[in-house]
């Protein structure tokens, strides 16, 4: 995690976290009104312009850390080891979704919707590719999952982008 903040430290399109306390193990992190998810579901007339925006930015986020060989690995719950186990297991995903993009944004004098802010957050668990090789493993969410991630071969950031 730290290794990943210190490259990745000045990148406005990625949310990483800006403090922490290790006493009692919690992150402090920017401020941002919404994510991508609880946007699209209280405010469904967004323009095509800011749609365009808002993938163009996340993935302009994906190709910074795409460049210097990390991926964005998140940690899902096992909706059975949520039951089974105290507490919850977890696996990893490759899993770049709504509720991973945040935004600052606004509606103006003309109730035109206006966006500041956009970035790509849930880094905490990236994962950093050691030259090209790739996982051998299935990994992500079955709704987000690439074709090799579904076969658990060869994943790497080409199977990012398919989940983006």
């Amino acid at each position: 995690m730290q290794e990943f903040k210190d490259e990745f430290a000045n990148n406005p399109r990625l949310r990483i976290h800006v403090d922490d306390n290790k006493r009692e193990n919690v992150l402090v992190y920017e401020y941002f009104k919404s994510d991508l998810l609880s946007l699209v579901e209280n405010y469904p007339a967004l323009s095509i312009e800011a749609r365009k925006t808002i993938l163009k930015e996340v993935g302009l986020g994906l190709n910074d850390i795409h460049t210097k060989h990390w991926i964005h690995l998140g940690i899902m719950p096992s909706s059975f080891a949520a039951v089974a186990h105290n507490p919850p297991l977890t696996y990893p995903t490759l899993d770049v979704k709504p509720n991973n993009v945040f935004l600052n944004w606004y509606v103006d004098e003309k109730d035109q919707f206006q966006l500041e802010k956009i970035a790509l957050g849930d880094m905490d668990c990236a994962l950093k590719l050691e030259g090209k090789k790739l996982l051998n493993q299935k990994i992500g969410n079955v709704m987000w999952r690439s074709p090799e991630g579904q076969l658990g071969k060869g994943v790497g950031k080409p199977s990012e982008v398919f989940s983006f």
